[in-house]
């Protein structure tokens, strides 16, 4: 997975996180956000806006007309996955170019105890529902009730 393509990191991790089956595991690998003028340097012709980088990008042969980059930091990309139940495991950096390791890859798992939370959330979502039903039920049986004895033909 190429995550420095990616804009909104917590919907990509929220996604992986849904996909993944328990204790699935996942690895990452994207542009080492610590390479940062490395990655900006392989572009040519771009604009950036923020932490967005859109232009080109010199590849052996052809180069890419136009490709969208997003310099997110590690910490951004590691508190994603976490808030979204995915536990990580090993980081590494490597790739060695102008003296910088320009990838960064994440391995991990999707975290049990996170998708225990996830079912007694739900859980609780669906006791909710229960309980509302038969709050409901209970006050239109009041009101009928009411309005039997309020017309006297109760018996």
């Amino acid at each position: 997975m190429v995550w420095f393509h990616l804009e909104d990191l917590n919907a990509a991790s929220s996604e992986l996180a849904r996909i993944l089956k328990t204790r699935g595991s996942f690895m990452i690998v994207t542009a080492n956000p610590n390479a940062e003028k490395t990655w900006e340097s392989f572009h040519f012709d771009y604009q950036k806006e923020g932490k967005k980088i859109i232009g080109k990008i010199h590849v052996p042969i052809n180069p890419m007309s136009k490709s969208i980059t997003y310099q997110h930091s590690q910490d951004e990309i590691l508190n994603a996955l976490k808030r979204n139940g995915l536990e990580v495991l090993d980081t590494d950096e490597y790739g060695l170019v102008n003296e910088e390791n320009i990838f960064f890859s994440i391995k991990g798992k999707k975290n049990y105890k996170y998708l225990d939370l996830m079912k007694n959330n739900e859980l609780l979502k669906i006791m909710k529902n229960f309980c509302s039903f038969f709050d409901e039920i209970i006050i239109k049986k009041y009101i009928s009730l009411k309005f039997l004895l309020a017309s006297k033909n109760f018996f």
